[in-house]
């Protein structure tokens, strides 16, 4: 990871740059959505009608894409 920092500029701190590794990252997409389903699976126990279906429909299709080999 290439990181530095950059000047300041109209009396602000600079915020710090980086350049992302180009490697594999489909392990932090699979835990993105792992922890996006716990979420809505909570968020399904206390909503009721169009939302809850939006959610239940949500979890329908993580889970549809996680049974893809």
């Amino acid at each position: 990871m290439n990181y530095e920092l950059r000047d300041e500029v109209a009396g602000y701190n600079s915020i710090p740059y980086f350049e992302a590794s180009n490697g594999p990252i489909a392990h932090v997409y699979l835990d993105l959505l792992l922890k996006t389903r716990d979420m809505i699976q909570r968020a399904v126990i206390s909503s009721t009608g169009e939302t809850k279906l939006h959610y239940e429909f949500m979890l329908y299709r993580i889970k549809k894409a996680l049974e893809k080999k």
